[in-house]
């Protein structure tokens, strides 16, 4: 059983054999994290420290069609973005 205070950001979309798509996110202590030139779809599962309450996932790229997700521990939606763009931002 996960953490209660466990999240999931997901990114899922197409991207080019060229393109490169980058994700941001917050780690479990609140700070910004960065992936660079990652496979779609990309999951993270974060532990957020207590005291902790944004969790955000960006995802950026030169020609993909991106969208974004934030799932709670059980696997509920709270933060989704489905609009197929170059830049994909989730924030809870």
């Amino acid at each position: 059983m996960p953490a209660p205070n466990a999240i999931t950001y997901r990114v899922t979309g197409t991207r080019n054999l060229i393109d490169l798509v980058t994700v941001i996110y917050t780690d479990s202590q609140g700070a910004l994290r960065t992936d660079v030139n990652v496979a779609l779809p990309w999951a993270k599962t974060v532990v957020l420290d207590p005291g902790v309450t944004l969790s955000s996932v960006t995802a950026t790229s030169v020609s993909g069609q991106l969208n974004c997700s934030i799932s709670d521990a059980s696997g509920a939606p709270i933060a989704v973005q489905n609009n197929n763009t170059m830049i994909a931002n989730c924030t809870k």
